[in-house]
């Protein structure tokens, strides 16, 4: 009697190698059965003719109707041991119950001992095979059910490979892995229905040999995956049936989950009732005791641990979800969006507040990489999904994407947040977005392509050099153009830096009061007495500059810090600039002194403004000498 799994493989008169599981038939190894008939894309079903269909084979009917194995041979066999008779009724048997679920099979009547009927099945599982081509999504995934150590080789792993292929050489990690974290692994070798190869493919039987890992270190349900394609979770929402024969489901019942190759106990909780009927479907959410590793739309199987039986099964609408409130409409609607692909592209997309990216996307989904574009198009369409990113650059880039209502609340955010800095700042420009990205939670690129899509969304502007405030003497108002803080345009010499990147809200302008006014109109004015000798700071703050206004004319793009005692007009920093980038052209040098007489200024002013444009990287230093840097 078959008590565990077993592997082989057929040649077919076209040539090609299927591997071949053998699964057990008796009740009592039902578990066995279920960790060898995943993956697969067809099935020959053995019926012995003196016995006909038995409990056991509705139960493996069940079962594949739950994983959705779709297509099927009926081998009669032992037909030698029985009269034709008898075989008839067998064959009627088999078609009766085959009919009861909607199944058309062939039925085949085989005798090993005697070779009646075995061409018939290797021509039928021919047709099966290419009924059943293997599906390559790129996401390869080796559910183990073997491990063991080979002498010379080490440890051993196998298993149907699924959703993609795998490489020598490959890294791998193994989920689940002890504390959460997967364990890591080289492939040093590939048998694909017991041939080497360099590369194994979907669908196929394969023995990979690894290093780094022991064979000790792995059990039957683990799964092989390239490094961050897979999670493992302790928490399944699925799409539940229970079987029309079997009891019904309870809120809180123990179930044993069989997905993949893998086992677990787990506790039933149902989101919309108390009871799911035979023959009922419902969302249900699975409490596990450990650790799987499954994907979304992955099929799985529950029984009731004692008396051991076939419950039900159904499809993984979420492999990683949140803790679902019962009765609840939201989970229901969120629920059964995700049983269609692109709500669950937008349900995933929902559950990261933090924003996903679209690669990531592709990979906790275990979709194809255009699938996933194809749909989130449809989704940023519609208004349902908010990209950030670079769209205008010369190679758009989509960083991350938000869920509608998660982006509008970080806009109200974001909009409170700037309004309360005016009102306790209303003389500076905007708000540092740094700043902005502390009420967000935010920081770096995300920071950066989040703010940059609320200002292409109108929510707010940018702010800072260039922005100059209404009736400001002698500039032009609120230009929002950064080139007017001075430098002459298209000459190659670098701009004046606009500073910190700042932020505000649309139509706010700085507004001086009518003495702060009066302070600005006479710092000016003695900066533009003498541009490239200007007071220090010191006696600006004498005619009235505080640090709060120096902070607003900077801002404003009215004067350019160029150290901490010293301020310019932008059109100063910009003569300077001219004046030393002419100076220097065709790999000339300066020292400070000759650049203080070509600037008409003193060494004060003189070595802090070359400092300055060391630091904005329009000059190089070279011990006592500053060149052009770039060399032009």
């Amino acid at each position: 009697m078959t008590i565990d799994l077993g592997f082989a493989h057929l040649d077919l008169p076209s040539g090609r190698r299927v591997g071949m599981v053998d699964v057990p038939g008796h009740s009592r190894f039902l578990h066995n059965m279920l960790a060898g008939v995943h993956g697969m894309d067809a099935v020959v079903l053995v019926v012995a003719a003196d016995e006909g269909v038995m409990p056991q084979t509705r139960e493996h009917l069940d079962i594949l109707d739950l994983l959705g194995v779709e297509h099927l041979l009926v081998a009669l066999t032992k037909v030698d041991l029985v009269d034709p008779a008898m075989v008839e009724m067998a064959r009627a048997d088999v078609l009766a119950e085959l009919s009861r679920r909607g199944i058309g099979a062939e039925v085949v009547a085989v005798s090993p001992p005697t070779g009646q009927g075995l061409e018939e099945v290797i021509a039928g599982v021919t047709r099966l095979v290419g009924l059943a081509p293997p599906v390559d999504r790129g996401r390869p995934r080796l559910p183990v059910d073997r491990s063991f150590t080979m002498a010379g080789f080490g440890s051993v792993v196998t298993g149907s490979l699924v959703d993609g292929g795998l490489r020598q050489g490959q890294e791998v990690e193994l989920l689940p892995g002890p504390g959460g974290r997967p364990r890591r692994a080289r492939i040093r070798g590939l048998q694909q229905h017991g041939r080497k190869v360099d590369q194994a493919q979907a669908g196929s039987r394969v023995a990979a040999n690894l290093q780094g890992l022991d064979a000790a270190d792995v059990r039957r349900g683990q799964v092989l995956a390239p490094p961050g394609t897979l999670r493992q979770t302790d928490r399944l929402d699925l799409r539940l049936r229970v079987l029309a024969g079997a009891p019904p489901l309870r809120h809180n019942d123990r179930v044993v989950l069989h997905a993949g190759t893998d086992e677990v106990v787990a506790r039933a909780v149902l989101l919309e009732a108390e009871m799911l009927a035979p023959g009922a479907s419902g969302f249900v959410q699975l409490r596990l005791a450990r650790p799987v590793a499954v994907r979304d739309g992955d099929r799985a199987v529950i029984r009731r641990p004692s008396p051991a039986e076939t419950l039900g099964g159904g499809v993984v609408l979420d492999a990683a979800p949140p803790a679902r409130r019962r009765a609840d409409r939201g989970t229901v609607a969120a629920l059964t969006r995700r049983m269609e692909t692109g709500g669950r592209v937008l349900e995933e997309v929902r559950k990261a507040r933090e924003g996903i990216e679209p690669a990531a996307l592709a990979s906790l989904l275990g979709m194809a990489a255009g699938e996933v574009e194809e749909r989130l198009a449809a989704l940023v369409a519609a208004g349902e999904v908010v990209p950030t990113g670079d769209a205008a650059g010369a190679a758009p880039r989509v960083g991350r994407l938000y869920a509608i209502e998660r982006w509008m609340a970080l806009e109200a955010i974001a909009v409170a947040a700037v309004e309360a800095f005016h009102r306790a700042n209303p003389l500076r420009a905007g708000t540092p977005r740094e700043a902005l990205g502390a009420k967000l939670a935010m920081r770096g690129r995300a920071l950066a392509d989040a703010v940059d899509a609320m200002t292409a969304r109108g929510a707010l502007v940018r702010a800072g050099a260039g922005i100059r405030p209404a009736g400001a003497a002698g500039v032009p108002a609120a230009t929002g153009d950064p080139a007017a803080a001075g430098a002459p345009a298209a000459t190659g010499i670098p701009e004046v830096p606009t500073g910190p990147a700042l932020v505000a809200l649309p139509g706010f302008v700085p507004t001086p009061t009518a003495a702060e006014r009066a302070a600005v109109e006479a710092v000016l004015a003695a900066l533009a007495v003498t541009p490239l000798s200007p007071p220090p700071v010191p006696e600006l703050a004498r005619r009235g500059l505080t640090d709060a206004l120096r902070q607003h004319l900077e801002e404003t793009g009215q004067v350019v810090r160029v150290a901490p005692d010293l301020v310019l007009l932008p059109e100063a920093v910009g003569e300077a600039r001219r004046r030393l980038a002419e100076a220097l052209a065709g790999g000339a040098t300066i020292t400070v002194a000759a650049a203080r007489d070509l600037l008409g200024t003193s060494r004060r002013t003189a070595v802090p403004l070359l400092e300055y444009f060391d630091a904005t990287h329009l000059t190089i230093r070279d011990g006592d000498l500053r060149r052009r840097r770039g060399g032009g």
